[in-house]
C-alpha cells in the first residue's frame, strides 16, 4: 500500500511539473536609415541659350559632383542597413 501511494505521489509530482510551455514572440523590425543619409542633390540643369565649352566643362563636373555625393549617400545607407541587419539578427 505504502508503495502505491508513493508512486501515485511521484507521479502527480512529474505531471506537474514535466509540462513547460514556452512561447515565441516575433517581431517584425523595419529599420530606417538617418535621414542625413538621403542627401542626393538634383541634377543640374544644362546651360541654356548659346554656350561654350567651358560652360559644357562646368556643366559635366557639377553632373559629376552630385553624382559623388549620391554614390557616397547609397553607400552610406547600405553600411547602415548592414549594420541594422547584423543587429535586429541577434
Amino acid at each position: 500500500m505504502r508503495i502505491l501511494i508513493i508512486i501515485a505521489l511521484a507521479l502527480s509530482i512529474m505531471a506537474c511539473g514535466g509540462k513547460k510551455i514556452l512561447s515565441v514572440e516575433v517581431q517584425h523590425i523595419v529599420v530606417m536609415p538617418p535621414e542625413g543619409l538621403w542627401d542626393c542633390p538634383n541634377a543640374p540643369l544644362p546651360p541654356e541659350g548659346v554656350y561654350t565649352q567651358a560652360d559644357v566643362a562646368d556643366y559635366v563636373l557639377k553632373l559629376y559632383e552630385a553624382h559623388q555625393i549620391c554614390e557616397a549617400s547609397i553607400e552610406a545607407v547600405r553600411k547602415y542597413l548592414e549594420k541594422a541587419k547584423l543587429i535586429t539578427e541577434k
